[in-house]
């Protein structure tokens, strides 16, 4: 999913702000724009929601073969609306060709191009690694999203938004936050962004027992791997394993069910666990 409703929703970081009251411009203009942000905060979803009902062509700057003709394709398509994602992989010879592709065109001012980057252009233009002329022709309005980690005033606005939409998709209900469930989320750095926090609150949503999501559902990879592997210095990987099972179940309310599925095995194999564990006195 990866996209928040920018319009709908009220933040508090300056930059995503800022990109919130370009947005109705965006979408009324026809002119080029530029999505630039890092891997995760929602750059296609937007573009997508941007260009809503028109009809357009989509490409991967990262896939394309060194020699593509930008006139040729232009040319043989019907569309004149275009997203380029990943525009920053463009090589010098793309970024050639696609520069002359717009320069060549009588129409060109028919052409939109919507394109996202997940570097700065401009910082590439400075190093002489992108064309400046070509920066100017796709960069006539500019969206920048900033990492989830740059704004942390806003993760209880997204939290909640995404909790409201998992709610629905998994037929939860409506759901809320506890505190400390909230101060956990705050504490992580999100280094996979909007989409890494997708993950998290989706999980949550589907083991959540309740209206009530508390810490111990906000399982977070990188916190998680820093505890476990402190927690599991010295031990053996029998006693990882008897470790990593028990919690499980505690997690869970001993709910075998849902163990086996947070565990990855069969509820047969962790049942023969159990009953392993409890011939040696550990449950």
């Amino acid at each position: 999913m990866s996209f928040i409703d920018l319009e709908n929703l009220n933040f508090v970081d300056e930059k995503i702000n800022k990109a919130k009251t370009l947005l109705p411009a965006v979408k009324a203009s026809k002119a080029n724009v530029l999505i630039s942000g890092p891997t995760g905060t929602g750059k296609s979803h937007l573009a997508k929601h941007i260009l809503g009902a028109y009809e357009y062509v989509m490409i991967d700057a990262s896939e394309m073969v060194e020699d593509f003709d930008f006139a040729a394709f232009f040319a043989k398509l019907s569309s004149q609306v275009f997203l380029i994602e990943n525009v920053e992989k463009l090589s010098a010879n793309q970024q050639k060709s696609l520069f002359e592709a717009l320069e060549g065109r009588g129409d060109s001012d028919k052409i939109r191009i919507l394109s996202t980057s997940r570097v700065s252009l401009k910082s590439l233009v400075q190093k002489s690694q992108f064309r400046e002329d070509l920066y100017y022709r796709l960069t006539v309005l500019n969206l920048e999203l900033p990492s989830l980690g740059e704004r942390v005033t806003d993760i209880e606005t997204v939290a909640r938004y995404l909790m409201g939409v998992f709610g629905i998709i998994h037929q939860k209900g409506d759901l809320d936050l506890s505190p400390e469930a909230l101060e956990k989320m705050k504490m992580w750095n999100w280094p996979g962004n909007i989409r890494e926090l997708e993950n998290v609150l989706e999980r949550a949503v589907i083991i959540s027992r309740g209206n009530l999501i508390h810490a111990s559902e906000i399982s977070i990879e990188g916190i998680e791997t820093k505890k476990e592997s402190a927690s599991f210095a010295g031990m053996t990987l029998s006693e990882v394993e008897q470790k990593l099972i028990l919690q499980t179940l505690q997690m869970t309310e001993q709910n075998r069910t849902r163990a086996a599925e947070l565990l990855g095995i069969s509820i047969r194999t962790l049942r023969n666990k159990i009953n392993e564990y409890r011939q040696a006195g550990l449950v």
